[in-house]
């Protein structure tokens, strides 16, 4: 039963992750919040430049991490928070089998 469901869960899961590829419209990624490869890597660059610390961003910095974070500060902070923390979502290896 549990491998079913889990089965059926990365099923679900690599449909939605694939399907806003197929979008014909390119701003269709945008709509629904995708960042693009471009917009992760610079994200990265200034995440590494600071050491991971948010006070540590130059004004320039901030501005920027914004701006491709489709101009939101609360969805730069996001991105900034996964990069901080990228193993939140993670099981428990007791728990992973």
């Amino acid at each position: 039963m549990q491998k079913s469901v889990g089965a059926a869960f990365f099923l679900s899961l690599a449909i939605f992750v694939t399907l806003p590829g197929c979008a014909p419209d390119p701003t269709a990624e945008s709509a629904v919040g995708l960042m693009s490869v471009d917009a992760a890597k610079e994200s990265r660059e200034i995440f590494d430049r600071t050491g991971g610390k948010w006070e540590a961003l130059t004004a320039a910095d901030k501005a920027r991490l914004i701006e491709v974070n489709g101009k939101s500060e609360q969805k730069a902070k996001q991105t900034w928070d996964i990069m901080a923390n990228p193993n939140r979502g993670a099981m428990p290896s007791s728990q992973s089998q």
